[in-house]
């Protein structure tokens, strides 16, 4: 919403926060078995970040394979007052195969565990495409789109490097700094506990020429520990469960 309403100044536009279409997403292995059988589209032929116009339960949606999860997924989306019936319709055929409302908590581990990024803690305003393993988003064929300039300006400058982290700590850390022989070089940015993983991990910023995988470091914060650098993403690192 902020960059819309700076991209705004200036300029003979409002921007206002219109809620009126809502989502819910299905993720996990059996999300295609769960909905395909109540939509006419074939769900199965929807490929990795595509999206289509169809209808659910009956009620008129977008459906896109896509999702926060590192799993197989599918968000919907729909007018407002259609979501109560369309979540509770979900939960209703996936009951048998075990689906179940997940919290934010639950969302957030495994993110971090397929290491995907959440604004603003592993980027922000400050931090480049580059220093995030997001080159990918950035265009080189999509003409003068706007940040184009400013976005190439700061190809091979990266001060941070994205890492993934394990630490030698049997809980969630809340923050902490990253040392190397007591000069500080990084930062925690996303700590959970992952009980697929089997331990305490995180997403973090180390200076480049810190971000090794195997590299060890110190952990100074409300919990001072030790922690290494893990290759990411922690959990199916060719993220084949989203993409197959």
């Amino acid at each position: 919403m902020a960059m819309l309403e700076n991209s705004a100044k200036g300029k003979d536009v409002t921007v206002e926060l219109d809620d009126t279409i809502q989502s819910v997403a299905l993720q996990g292995p059996k999300s295609l078995e769960v909905l395909d059988q109540h939509t006419p589209f074939d769900l199965a032929s929807l490929r990795y970040f595509h999206i289509t116009h169809t209808t659910l339960f009956g009620f008129d949606v977008m459906i896109s394979r896509t999702g926060y999860s590192g799993e197989r997924g599918y968000e919907i989306y729909s007018l407002r007052d259609n979501m109560p019936a369309i979540w509770d319709k979900t939960l209703e055929v996936g009951a048998s195969v075990g689906v179940i409302p997940a919290s934010f908590d639950c969302l957030d581990k495994i993110r971090v565990e397929a290491a995907l990024l959440f604004y603003p803690y592993d980027m922000h305003e400050e931090i480049s495409p580059w220093e995030v393993n997001m080159d990918w988003a950035v265009s080189r064929k999509k003409g003068d789109f706007r940040g184009r300039d400013a976005a190439f300006a700061l190809e091979g400058k990266n001060k941070v490097e994205l890492v993934g982290l394990v630490f030698d700590h049997n809980e969630i850390l809340e923050d902490g700094d990253l040392y190397i022989d007591g000069e500080k070089v990084g930062t925690v940015n996303s700590p959970v506990f992952s009980h697929r993983m089997h331990g305490s991990i995180a997403l973090g910023h180390v200076t480049p020429g810190n971000e090794a995988v195997g590299t060890q470091l110190e952990v100074r914060g409300t919990v001072n520990t030790t922690a290494v650098i893990h290759s990411l993403s922690f959990y199916d690192p060719e993220k084949k469960a989203s993409r197959d």
